[in-house]
C-alpha cells in the first residue's frame, strides 16, 4: 500500500457545540480517492454502509493536512462554521469557535512563539 496524499481539502471548518472541529479531507491513495472528515484528536472519520467508522490518521498525513489548514487559514480563505438550531451554516457571531484556540490546534500558536 502506498503512502496517501492529500487531493483537496475543504476551506470550511465545522466547529460544533462543544468547541470540537472538523474538516473535510479528500486523500489519493493507490489510485483511489478517498473522503474523510479529519477530526482535530487525530481522527479519520468516513461514513460506513450504517454508522461512522474511525481510524487513527497516520501522522505523515495528519501533518500534510494541517500545514494546508495553515496555509488556507494564513491566506484568509479558510472559514469556520457552526449549524443553528435549524441546521443552517452560520459564519456569523460564531458561538463555540474560539480563534486562539483554533490557531493552538492547527499549529500557528506554540509555545515557543506564545513566549512561555
Amino acid at each position: 500500500m502506498t503512502r496517501a496524499t492529500i487531493h483537496y481539502i475543504n476551506e470550511r471548518v465545522y466547529c460544533s457545540s462543544t468547541g470540537h472541529y472538523q474538516a473535510r479531507v479528500h486523500v489519493d491513495r493507490d489510485g483511489k480517492r478517498e473522503h474523510y472528515e479529519y477530526d482535530f484528536d487525530g481522527t479519520l472519520l468516513w461514513k460506513g454502509k450504517r454508522d461512522w467508522r474511525e481510524r487513527a490518521c497516520p501522522k505523515y498525513l495528519e501533518a500534510a493536512i494541517l500545514e494546508k489548514l495553515r496555509e488556507l487559514y494564513a491566506d484568509g480563505i479558510l472559514r469556520v462554521y457552526e449549524n443553528d438550531r435549524d441546521g443552517n451554516r452560520r459564519y456569523d457571531d460564531l458561538r463555540y469557535h474560539v480563534p486562539e484556540q483554533f490557531e493552538w490546534l492547527i499549529g500557528l500558536r506554540t509555545a515557543e512563539n506564545e513566549g512561555s
